[in-house]
């Protein structure tokens, strides 16, 4: 019975849980500041430029709606979509609030590479559900851009906690500060976006992404890399891109390649266990 329950635990994890996470924030840094690079003097450029603080906190603010990914996607998604960013935007009062905006922004459309095209195709590729390719094939990519300075991104979010709770009615301040702390540590894809490690489905969930990560390339990354560059550099022309940060619906659609598949392997798996268990009690 401890087998059966440990199998269709699993299953159910992997059949019935959504996801829609982001780049890591050594990812955010690296295509942001190369776009940065790359673009065309405009006034968004230089209000950036001149308030580095204030971008780089808006960088990686979006992701302290992570802690409440696996329990209450809403409130994870509520920082995940343009609505959220105009209004902060509207809100600022100086430079260094609208620097925090544009990187808050920018943030998005990067996201917005990852959850339309990135993660969709690798789950085509893979037939990996998107449950567990998700989170694996972005933790492959962040190891490729490490970057010090992204420990750092948060140390000021204090400066910004009050108007992006006017923006958004809730206030974030106490996730902000556990996101500092975690990214000083350089810890953000094993205490932030991690399953809770002292629950039996937690437990299951790391260690069933660990032995998948084994058998994922991070080969086809510069693409996608590209376009997120481009991406920045649209937000940085006063663009808004026309694609949904979070991608639900195009991670939606590439998973229904997975599912059927999911489900004939389940009831398998099903059908074996409780053979094999009617045998064992006959002999």
């Amino acid at each position: 019975m401890k087998l059966i329950f440990f199998v269709l635990s699993v299953l159910i994890l992997i059949l019935y849980t959504k996801n829609v996470e982001s780049w890591g924030p050594n990812f955010h840094l690296n295509v942001t500041t190369e776009g940065l690079m790359e673009s065309e003097p405009t006034l968004i450029k230089q209000l950036i430029v001149d308030n580095l603080d204030g971008c780089y906190a808006g960088l990686i603010y979006a992701d302290v709606g992570i802690f409440y990914y696996y329990t209450n996607f809403k409130l994870y998604r509520g920082l995940h979509n343009y609505n959220t960013v105009d209004e902060i935007l509207r809100l600022a009062e100086n430079n260094k609030e609208r620097a925090f905006a544009y990187c808050f922004k920018i943030h998005l459309a990067e996201d917005s590479i990852s959850h339309n095209f990135f993660v969709p195709a690798a789950i085509k590729r893979t037939k990996i559900p998107n449950y567990i390719i998700h989170p694996i094939v972005e933790l492959r990519i962040e190891g490729l851009y490490l970057n010090p300075i992204a420990n750092r991104l948060m140390e000021r979010h204090a400066e910004y906690d009050k108007l992006v709770e006017k923006a958004t009615g809730r206030d974030w301040s106490s996730e902000a500060s556990k996101l500092n702390t975690i990214l000083g540590g350089g810890n953000f894809y094993t205490q932030a976006f991690a399953a809770d490690s002292s629950t039996f489905i937690g437990r299951t969930q790391n260690k069933l992404f660990k032995f998948v990560a084994l058998f994922v390339s991070d080969k086809s990354v510069i693409d996608y890399y590209r376009l997120s560059v481009d991406a920045a550099k649209g937000v940085i022309r006063g663009e808004t891109n026309n694609l949904d940060p979070s991608g639900e619906k195009a991670l939606r659609e590439a998973d229904k390649s997975t599912q059927l598949t999911l489900y004939i392997v389940t009831i398998l798996i099903i059908i074996v266990i409780f053979w094999i268990s009617v045998w064992r009690r006959w002999i």
